[in-house]
């Protein structure tokens, strides 16, 4: 006799496992919620990931690494709705990362900011919504697509988005200028690649 499927884990499971240092759970949740994460991140300032096609990593690994410190810490272990959660969160943590000293300023954040200061409900435009899950999805595949030594320069994206250039340069072993101009080429690939990508899906 076959044996039942075993049932997939709760979040609830899945929050209190993290805090004990599972890495396994932590993998699950991101799995079921990192999309979402980096969609909130993204509808909540377009304009700063176009920008700056990093950025919304940047955003997305601080919003992970401080849900792991905070679960080891005893906080924010019995989330009811991780959806609303994320949302609330992704959000927050956006508009704080824009505010940020050293970050480019955008014509029009303002807007950005308040734009979404409601939770995305089910009567928003579907096109929409649809046509910005793809912009993410072809940004994740932009960065995959990179050259191994240019992904390594995405793990320092939120010291370089805060202007520590020297500081980044120095850790990663090399003049500030040729990380300046690495840092450049490589937006410039992902800014080629997303449009491309966009001339397929109009083709």
């Amino acid at each position: 006799m076959d044996d039942p499927p075993r049932q997939a884990p709760s979040d609830q499971e899945l929050l209190a496992r993290t805090a004990g240092g599972d890495p396994t759970a932590l993998r699950v949740l991101m799995d079921r919620y990192d999309r979402l994460v980096r969609f909130t991140i993204y509808r909540t300032s377009r304009q700063r990931c176009r920008q700056d096609p990093i950025w919304m990593d940047s955003v997305a690994s601080e919003i992970w690494t401080d849900l792991c410190r905070s679960l080891r810490s005893g906080r924010n272990r019995d989330i009811q709705n991780m959806q609303s959660f994320f949302i609330q969160v992704s959000r927050r943590r956006c508009i704080d990362a824009l505010r940020r000293p050293g970050s480019a300023p955008l014509a029009g954040k303002g807007r950005e900011e308040g734009a979404h200061s409601q939770p995305i409900s089910e009567n928003e435009d579907t096109l929409d919504l649809l046509s910005d899950l793809e912009e993410v999805s072809a940004l994740r595949e932009c960065i995959l697509a990179l050259a191994e030594a240019e992904r390594s320069l995405c793990g320092e994206i939120a010291a370089i988005t805060a202007g520590r250039w020297t500081e980044v340069a120095e850790r990663l072993g090399m003049p500030e200028s040729t990380l300046r101009s690495r840092w450049s080429r490589v937006l410039t690939k992902l800014r080629r690649c997303l449009e491309k990508k966009g001339e397929s899906r109009r083709a």
